[in-house]
């Protein structure tokens, strides 16, 4: 067990030291040399520092994290002597498995997400993606733009931001592009809707000549989100239909 911060700062008053509370960090071409730390020996630690003339003490206090989020699990000690940074570390037995459940955790992530990627096809993903997205704009209450989507997926399967072999990389790339093209004729067969209620709330507000912002406030008041493509449709062919 490691001992109380308190304690550690008494006994460099004790010595009538200066304790300094910071982070340590290292150059990657400085020398540092680590104190091999037993039960009580940090003391001695200290007064070999104050022996080769150090005034400060550094002290670097590090907590867990879940359930050790209130706990400090590592103590850092340290002082400098002729640009060698000597240490001294008191760690606490949980402090350091917790890192490696961690980093056990992200190393099941990604063999998860390779298993998904190279088991699962291109079409059942585009299709997981269309629910997913789908999903995601009915609990949000309004039709999430297409990119963030996309990446909200992959980032619910461990795969954004990862690099995988080129051949899953390009199968990522066929699943969006499945997506995409399913999307564009979803969009496709709701247009001719969206074309007609535009045209008769344009008649209802006593506008004779949709502007850009008159469709934008359109789509807005209806919760819909176009591509270019088809907002550039809809502004033309609404406007045809009002000259009628």
């Amino acid at each position: 067990m490691i001992p109380t911060l308190e304690s550690v700062q008494a006994f460099v008053q004790e010595q009538e030291l200066i304790m300094f509370r910071g982070h340590m960090s290292h150059r990657d071409r400085s020398l540092t040399i680590t104190w091999e730390a037993d039960g009580d020996n940090w003391r001695e630690f200290i007064r070999i520092g104050k022996l080769e003339g150090t005034k400060v003490i550094i002290i670097e206090v590090l907590k867990g994290t879940d359930e050790h989020a209130d706990d400090v699990g590592l103590l850092v000690l340290g002082w400098i002597k002729d640009g060698v940074h000597y240490q001294c570390l008191l760690e606490e037995d949980w402090f350091f498995s917790d890192d490696e459940q961690e980093e056990e955790s992200a190393i099941r992530i990604i063999h998860e997400a390779l298993a998904y990627l190279k088991e699962t096809s291109a079409e059942a993903m585009a299709a997981e993606m269309e629910e997913f997205c789908s999903e995601l704009s009915r609990s949000s209450g309004y039709e999430v733009n297409e990119p963030r989507m996309i990446r909200l997926f992959w980032e619910s399967k461990g795969v954004a931001d990862r690099q995988f072999e080129p051949e899953l990389q390009v199968k990522v790339t066929q699943v969006e592009s499945m997506f995409k093209a399913a999307r564009a004729d979803k969009e496709r067969g709701k247009l001719e809707r969206l074309i007609n209620e535009a045209t008769e709330w344009a008649r209802s507000e006593g506008i004779k000549r949709l502007t850009r912002a008159d469709v934008e406030s359109f789509l807005s008041r209806t919760r819909t989100r176009l591509s270019k493509q088809s907002r550039d449709v809809l502004y033309s062919e609404a406007n045809f239909r009002l000259r009628g």
